[in-house]
């Protein structure tokens, strides 16, 4: 049986989970130093790089106060005073920040999306692109990712930067290379050139990727239904499978990858990776930790690719989200997920159709919704 799992906003992944630039440390290591130094300075013919090293030492106490500002407002204004002194590392970390403080409310994300400086930042950044250094590119694309802002001048510049420079000098870490898809999937930007050069450098790094990492990496590739080659999914299962992986993965990690495997791969190729995601998902180690949406994807990934779950996984899944669904009713689009899924592996799961007791968890519902969009 074949059919799409709907999804709400940027999809079932929230992720990655939030990380602070390594280049937002105060010391000054060469590597920082290197990262934020005008790439304008010609450090060979003064006093041995020393103005060079003072500059650093500047931009690193600014990003030192970036990491500071609690507040976006706050952080604006920062910003926007420290205007003519900022380096590319200074801006990509105050646009990454800015989506931290953001990402969750939206009032004020909506506030900041039309802030005159936060547009001043972004020009910023693009008239400099050339300049990004591969983690300072990876932390703005995911801070527009997860404000969900991706204006057409920045597609150009950002992806050429990506393409032309650092995919060609090999300069992504693995954790780059998963959020910088991850991203585009989320922005439902699909450059298929890129995608393929991605998986490319990726394939051969996976044994240096984390859980995290590959669980956002193929997320990705599902989300924006790209297949490339056909040969990463398979060395992904191999991946994941290396010892302490799955053992220790978490929810979503588990659930991203069930769905990833139910839209680019078969019943023959993954059915054994989906099963093993079953049993972890069933361990009693971490089943109350699944959101009913994570539950209710593993059932579609299994109902997707006509294979039936371990039986005791079934009905223990089955009944976890109708306990939650009895007091915080899922979302229209995770109960028509459900329903097919239910119906592909002959379910009955008509207390979907129970009419919520007055006021029984709308509130928590419309606040969802709120979080997802």
């Amino acid at each position: 049986m074949f059919f799409h799992l709907l999804t709400l906003g940027s999809g079932l992944s929230t992720r990655p989970r939030l990380h602070l630039p390594a280049h937002t440390l105060v010391r000054a290591s060469p590597v920082f130093l290197k990262a934020a130094a005008s790439p304008d300075t010609d450090t060979t013919q003064d006093w041995a790089g020393l103005p060079a090293a003072i500059k650093a030492s500047k931009c690193g106490a600014i990003n030192h106060q970036i990491m500071q500002k609690k507040d976006f407002g706050d952080l604006l204004e920062y910003v926007s005073q420290k205007e003519k002194e900022l380096n590319t590392v200074n801006i990509a970390t105050a646009i990454h920040r800015l989506a931290v403080q953001t990402k969750r409310d939206r009032p004020n994300r909506d506030k900041l999306l039309r802030d005159p400086r936060f547009v001043a930042l972004l020009d910023d950044a693009m008239e400099r692109a050339a300049q990004l250094n591969p983690r300072s590119v990876s932390d703005i694309i995911w801070g527009c990712a997860a404000m969900q802002h991706w204006p057409a001048t920045m597609l150009k510049p950002m992806l050429t930067q990506v393409v032309a420079v650092h995919l060609k000098n090999s300069a992504f870490e693995p954790h780059h290379l998963s959020i910088i898809v991850w991203s585009l999937a989320v922005l439902k930007c699909k450059p298929t050139i890129l995608l393929d050069q991605i998986e490319l450098q990726a394939i051969p790094q996976l044994g240096l990727f984390s859980m995290q990492n590959c669980a956002n990496l193929i997320w990705g590739y599902a989300k924006l239904n790209h297949k490339g080659s056909g040969k990463l999914l398979p060395a992904i299962s191999d991946a994941v499978q290396r010892p302490g992986l799955l053992s220790q993965s978490k929810p979503v990690e588990v659930s991203d990858l069930a769905f990833a495997v139910a839209i680019l791969g078969s019943a023959e190729e993954n059915g054994e990776l989906l099963r093993l995601l079953a049993a972890r998902a069933s361990s009693g180690q971490i089943l109350d930790q699944f959101t009913s949406r994570q539950l209710v994807t593993m059932l579609w990934a299994f109902a997707r690719l006509n294979l039936p779950p371990p039986d005791d996984s079934l009905e223990r899944w089955l009944s976890i989200i109708q306990q939650s669904h009895e007091t915080r009713p899922l979302l229209d689009l995770d109960q028509r997920n459900l329903r097919r899924a239910a119906e592909a592996l002959g379910r009955n799961v008509d207390w979907l159709d129970k009419e919520p007791e007055e006021g029984e968890g709308v509130e928590v519902a419309a606040s969802d919704i709120s979080n997802t969009t």
